[in-house]
């Protein structure tokens, strides 16, 4: 078949995984299914906000994948390579060798035996990886960099959000975004409007009554660093060096509506007490899940903090961690929790 840089040609061949495709070929193919990659972060795509730019990425990304995976088997066909290579793509860094194999790597006129098992399989998984990429319009990535929602939350774990949603009860999760960097966060909503709220030692209270809480034991971790900014945990025994056991106390909050969970407690802070404040309708106090170590609607704006949360600024609901590193980069695999991948919130 004449070698075609036809865009359009080459998408179509792309779903005939038994051809070959050229260094060049394959340049121009990498080049049309990444670009979407590259031009929403161009542009400053915002993925959780939505909008028509979002939805046009993720259908292109989504209709490249098939394509691209063909064109990948098709190039490592044409190099004289092993088709089972193109499995090492799902690897981080593996990945950036493969593909620089797959632009740099000659031609080799002596080609290995047709791998068809690998293009059975290679169909659906395609398919697959498609439908996720697809998914993108309503389920989306928001990754966690702070402590604010530990012990439920830990830094470096990326959390699958459902875009939009309404106002939740007290009790659910939400996220928003930050009023002073507008970065993804997720807080735990305590009142919705109209209400009062304060807090007594720590105890939160609405006109539904105070919350309870239950003494559960305590959590023990190393004082070191994790997740994308390095965070240190907090201590019940205060300061500790790095390397030494750091220990917190568990807590569980019930609310007045039933609702459960645990938290974080390292002693007695300022924030612990807040008198009455209204929350109007329209509008939620949330908190985080560390309060000793966080910011949130007990913290005004002007102050660094979220001040009262308007409810048109819900931006989804966390749904589960679909994985987690606790180094500075998610492609430090030593530093991958597999224990928390596809956990529930």
């Amino acid at each position: 078949m004449k070698a075609s840089r036809n865009p359009f040609i080459l998408y179509l061949w792309g779903y005939d995984w038994t051809g070959r495709t050229t260094r060049a070929q394959f340049l121009i193919v990498a080049g049309f299914s990444l670009a979407p990659i590259g031009i929403g972060r161009l542009l400053g795509v915002d993925y959780l906000d939505g909008g028509p730019e979002a939805l046009a990425l993720t259908l292109w990304g989504a209709l490249a994948v098939v394509p691209l995976i063909g064109h990948s088997l098709r190039r490592l066909g044409d190099a004289g390579l092993s088709a089972w290579l193109v499995w090492s793509a799902a690897v981080p860094v593996v990945n950036l060798a493969l593909l620089a194999v797959l632009i740099f790597a000659p031609t080799n006129p002596r080609r290995l035996a047709e791998a068809s098992q690998i293009r059975l399989l290679g169909y659906p998984v395609g398919a697959v990886i498609a439908c996720l990429v697809l998914s993108r319009i309503w389920l989306v990535p928001v990754l966690v960099d702070t402590a604010d929602m530990e012990p439920l939350l830990e830094p470096g774990d990326i959390v699958m959000v459902w875009r939009g949603g309404d106002v939740p009860p007290a009790g659910d999760l939400i996220v928003l975004r930050d009023p002073t960097d507008k970065a993804a966060i997720i807080r735990r909503v305590i009142a919705t409007g109209p209400d009062t709220v304060e807090l007594v030692q720590g105890v939160p209270a609405t006109q539904d009554g105070p919350a309870s809480h239950i003494p559960s034991g305590f959590d023990e971790t190393i004082m070191a660093p994790e997740g994308p900014k390095g965070v240190m945990p907090r201590c019940l025994t205060g300061s500790v060096g790095q390397g030494a056991l750091c220990q917190r106390r568990l807590v569980t909050e019930v609310l007045p509506n039933g609702a459960t969970y645990l938290l974080f407690d390292t002693g007695a802070v300022p924030l612990d007490t807040m008198q009455a404040r209204e929350v109007a309708a329209g509008q939620l106090f949330v908190l985080s899940d560390n309060r000793d170590q966080a910011v949130d609607s007990r913290i005004a704006v002007a102050a660094g903090g979220i001040g009262m949360v308007e409810a048109s600024a819900i931006r989804g609901e966390p749904a589960f961690v679909v994985a987690s590193f606790a180094g500075r980069w998610v492609w430090q695999v030593w530093t991958w929790r597999p224990e928390r991948f596809l956990k529930g919130v």
